[in-house]
């Protein structure tokens, strides 16, 4: 048997085990033990599959090999014991029938699956066997668990199994979906980069050099892939179709054996989950310097001869040892990872470096900035004497929430909630101006005492120049029947004009939507601001809830008070079982440069006077914050079935914004024409989106039988938002829409839509 050394598949094969040839003679023989698999991203029919005895990512004709059958099921005369030792290539060229499309593939690609793991042959198996180091038992397990959180999936899904019957099973459906769409990608992204280092030949040859260039361009795009999975429509094709220009860039006029040495060390190294520098400010006062490390290895994984060391430009150096790891706020069990504690001042502002190295070989896991003059006091004014604990009937199973104030929006927020005995219970991660915290996963949400509130100015180690111990109250377990999902504040603009939103929902605010007159147990809800002049909250408004006039559900209410306008819903969710109250009231006509940012209170009263409260901090925006008209819009034609749609701004340079892109039927004539909104798409930080034709045209159906009218055209429009989450949107802008058929220049919706 031939050693191996280097990098998962990639390896550096020694004597004896170059290219086909070598003395190691791997054709069936008297072998007639067999192994059985799969190849797909969808199932591959006619890709050639064989077991890599030579790690070459290649099948040579001396190395046993069979084709996939229609169902892309393979069966190798080869022991398994021998599968045990050696990885299973699965070669992909443009003769291959992809089943998902019943086409063939369009680019060659191939496909990798570790030593072992031969059942299932897929992009989420060769992205694991490229980023495991020597294909030991534990370094697969650690880049299988460094893959699941680069794609923000649970630690309980098996990326070796076959994602295309678990995505129509019941556990974890979802996750599994994102698996299998996001392998859709993977394999047609690979097949673009390798496309181009064949020089536009579709069918070109693919060596281990190649795969691994065109495996870390992949790599740097996964959140970019994942992110295109999230959408009720999903066509792969027209995914690559939209973006392929974007995602092959980085690899235009790249030569894959320039750089492929590098890689090679980097991925024979370990990198970094997270890690930084920063100023750590503890309630008592005390003030430490800090800096942390956590590695994507497990402590197996940890070979002694690594040497991780911390400098800056200025001559600060240290040399982690083992008295400065940790097993605090761990990603994994077993993971490496390091915490530096050093007395103020010991870190100056500059910029330091993490490096690791083992042997001749180093590798730069992370940089980091730190500026010491950045840190935030706040008004203890704000805070109240204790927070309550409400009862969470959308998380369920024993889960509570606690909201706490936000002191400034553009900080981050994390807590911890700890017993009576000040023992540490559950916590949550740092989230840009965090109001809202949830206990516990252990069912122990009875037994939180009190809340301990961090604050950051960054989300992750890397970004955070500081992080503070705010502030630590006692918790009251509430009892009032209440829950104030969300209340959001945020400022509206579009080119016609602006408004200032204060919104909120509140769940369980009748005893039984089915039981008529309703039986209240909201009464009413009040907003505040809290005015950091006199540093009192300061009333803003106020709704008195009247069921005489909310006789039944999904009907709107309008109200004027003053130059308020309140409009509210009450409604039910048939998934979660529970009735709601949704609400907002708006001022027409406030421009943003008169926005002020500000905390702002919601509480809802019950009928027994009981409470429940809500913090949300409005950020105003800056005077740069993009605008977007109809000019910036595109939509296009991509393939037959989707419509393509595109927002460009004219500086494209702020990845913390979010879009989303709007479909309105427009209907009636002259002065009467109107336009309502049909349905919009997922908020992204990407500026594209695909929409099915056949989805849209089902959609003016629907509408044309729900309102008996006629459907003329569609009016398309993009908004950008601060947050992809509702609650945390601070400001929104949204273009003028424009008309479907006018961006074609036909007639009529039957020219695009049949």
């Amino acid at each position: 048997m031939c050693n191996k050394v280097g990098l998962g598949l990639l390896v550096i094969a020694l004597s004896g085990c170059n290219g086909g040839g070598g003395d190691d003679d791997v054709s069936a023989g008297d072998n007639t033990e067999t192994i059985t698999g799969f190849a797909a991203d969808g199932y591959l029919q006619g890709a050639t599959v064989c077991l890599d005895k030579n790690f070459n990512s290649f099948c040579d004709p001396n190395e046993v090999s069979a084709n996939t059958d229609s169902d892309g099921r393979f069966v190798l005369e080869v022991s398994e014991s021998d599968a045990q030792q050696y990885p299973i290539v699965a070669m992909v060229t443009p003769s291959v029938i992809d089943q998902d499309t019943s086409n063939f593939v369009v680019n060659a690609y191939t496909l990798v699956s570790p030593p072992g793991y031969f059942e299932f042959v897929s992009p989420m198996t060769t992205l694991i066997a490229l980023n495991s180091a020597g294909y030991t038992a534990e370094s697969i397990a650690s880049s299988a668990d460094e893959i699941r959180r680069s794609m923000g999936l649970s630690d309980e899904v098996d990326l070796f199994s076959d994602f295309i019957a678990m995505s129509k099973g019941e556990q974890s459906k979802d996750e599994y979906q994102t698996i299998y769409r996001s392998s859709q990608l993977v394999a047609r992204v690979l097949g673009e980069n390798l496309k181009v280092f064949n020089n536009g030949n579709a069918n070109g040859d693919i060596d281990s050099d190649k795969l691994l260039v065109a495996f870390d361009s992949v790599k740097q795009q996964m959140d970019s892939i994942v992110e295109m999975t999230d959408s009720e429509q999903f066509d792969p094709d027209a995914v690559i179709a939209i973006k392929r220009d974007e995602w092959n860039k980085g690899i235009l006029n790249v030569n894959p054996y320039e750089i492929v040495e590098g890689l090679r060390e980097k991925y024979s190294l370990p990198g970094a989950v997270s890690g930084g520098v920063f100023k750590y400010y503890a309630l008592n006062g005390d003030v430490t310097d800090r800096a942390t490390l956590k590695l994507t290895i497990p402590e197996s994984l940890f070979a002694d001869s690594m040497e991780i060391k911390l400098t800056n430009n200025s001559g600060f150096m240290h040399v982690f040892s083992n008295d400065d790891r940790t097993n605090v706020n761990l990603d994994f069990d077993n993971q490496v990872a390091f915490e530096l504690i050093l007395p103020e001042g010991a870190m100056v502002s500059d910029t330091y470096t993490f490096t690791i190295a083992s042997g001749e070989k180093s590798r730069v896991v992370m940089t980091d900035i730190l500026d010491v003059s950045v840190s935030q006091n706040f008004d203890a004014s704000m805070l109240p004497e204790s927070l309550e604990m409400y009862i969470d009937y959308v998380w369920g199973d024993g889960y509570k929430y606690v909201s706490h104030p936000p002191y400034d929006g553009s900080l981050f927020f994390s807590s911890a909630f700890f017993d009576s005995e000040d023992g540490y219970i559950d916590g949550s991660g740092f989230r840009k101006a965090r109001s809202t915290s949830y206990c516990c996963d252990n069912n122990r949400s009875d037994e939180a005492k009190s809340i301990l509130v961090y604050s950051s100015d960054g989300y992750e180690p890397n970004e955070q120049n500081f992080v503070r111990e705010a502030y630590k109250l006692p918790i009251v377990q509430s009892d009032t029947e209440l829950q104030l999902t969300f209340a959001r504040t945020y400022q509206r603009n579009k080119s016609w004009g602006s408004e200032f939103v204060y919104q909120f929902n509140i769940m369980h605010v009748i005893e039984d939507h089915s039981v008529k007159p309703f039986v209240p147990i909201l009464e009413a809800v009040t907003v505040e601001r809290f005015n950091e002049t006199s540093s009192r909250y300061e009333f803003i408004a106020n709704f008195d809830v009247d069921y005489e006039t909310m006789v039944d559900l999904d009907i709107n209410s309008y109200v004027e008070d003053g130059n308020l306008e309140l409009s509210t819903k009450l409604a039910y969710d048939v998934d979660y079982e529970y009735n709601f109250l949704d609400a907002f009231f708006s001022i027409q006509g406030v421009p943003a440069t008169s926005s002020v940012s500000g905390l702002h209170r919601y509480t809802g009263i019950d009928v027994n006077g009981k409470t429940v409260v809500n913090y949300d901090f409005f950020v105003a925006a800056d005077d740069d914050f993009p605008i977007v008209d109809s000019d910036s819009l595109e939509v296009r034609e991509v393939g037959d079935d989707w419509f393509g749609l595109t927002a460009s701004l004219e500086d494209d340079s702020n990845d913390a914004l979010y879009f989303e892109f709007s479909f309105n039927a427009v209907y009636g004539v002259g002065q009467d024409r109107e336009s309502t909104y049909m349905t919009s798409s997922p908020k992204k930080r990407e500026n594209t989106a695909l929409f099915s034709k056949v989805e849209l045209k089902r959609l003016i159906d629907s509408f044309e039988q729900s309102y008996g009218v006629e459907v003329l055209d569609v009016g398309v429009e993009v908004g950008i938002f601060d947050s992809n989450r509702n609650e945390a949107v601070d400001n929104r802008y949204e273009s003028d829409e424009i008309s479907l058929i006018g961006s074609f220049g036909v007639q009529n919706l039957d020219e695009l839509l049949n």
